[in-house]
């Protein structure tokens, strides 16, 4: 019996009829196994839970989910490790699908620069207007650049190193203002516009950021 019901949907509503969380609980974890099965369904195209891959966890964590979620702050690494990790305990005992113990590998690497992303994306947002950032971008015209960069190097005065992750094209003392106490660290990955000013380049939006370990899922 613990074989006949696969179905991703289906596994996650049987999930939640189960669970006996608080209301507030309840629809968190709702709202993040939403995002999983948006995930699996519209991007991964994935139908049962069995198929899911290591590297489909990968890709939902490192860099699918902190896309979708960048703006919502209640939904901290704690909360997502929280109601994961609940759902992973369940899905072993009731369908005997193990994606508990490489859920806990990926946490146990990278569960730091995650929070450390979504806290610098966050606190860029609270300094940062983006609709001025894209009224910027437009008004700049072809002088823009815009794309996936790694941070190379942070000087003490502030200025970074950044390398464009798809054309390896390096940019030298690039300024941005991301807000303290919240501090980049280097090979963090911004999806991102810059432009030249009369000194330096400098970043005129910054649209996500991600951890290094999301690479391999940039496209």
């Amino acid at each position: 019996w613990k074989f006949g019901n696969l179905h991703i949907q289906e596994v996650i509503d049987d999930y939640l009829h189960e669970v006996a969380d608080t209301e507030k609980e309840l629809a968190v974890s709702r709202q993040l196994l939403a995002y999983f099965k948006e995930y699996t369904d519209t991007y991964a195209d994935l139908k049962r839970i069995d198929e899911i891959e290591v590297e489909d966890q990968e890709e939902f964590f490192l860099f699918w989910l902190i896309r979708e979620i960048t703006f919502d702050a209640e939904l901290t690494p704690e909360i997502i490790r929280q109601v994961f990790q609940n759902f992973f305990n369940w899905l072993e005992i009731s369908r005997e699908v193990n994606l508990k113990d490489p859920f806990e590998r990926l946490m146990t690497s990278h569960f730091d620069s995650i929070q450390n992303v979504l806290l610098c994306s966050r606190s860029y947002f609270n300094k940062n207007s983006l609709v001025d950032g894209i009224i910027q971008s437009n008004a700049c015209g072809d002088q823009i650049v815009s794309g996936m960069f790694e941070i190379e190097k942070i000087s003490k005065t502030g200025l970074i190193q950044i390398k464009d992750v798809h054309f390896n094209k390096k940019y030298l003392n690039v300024q941005i203002n991301v807000g303290d106490p919240v501090k980049l660290i280097t090979s963090t990955i911004l999806s991102a516009t810059i432009k030249p000013t009369a000194y330096v380049r400098r970043f005129v939006t910054i649209d996500y950021i991600f951890p290094l370990a999301a690479k391999p899922y940039i496209r």
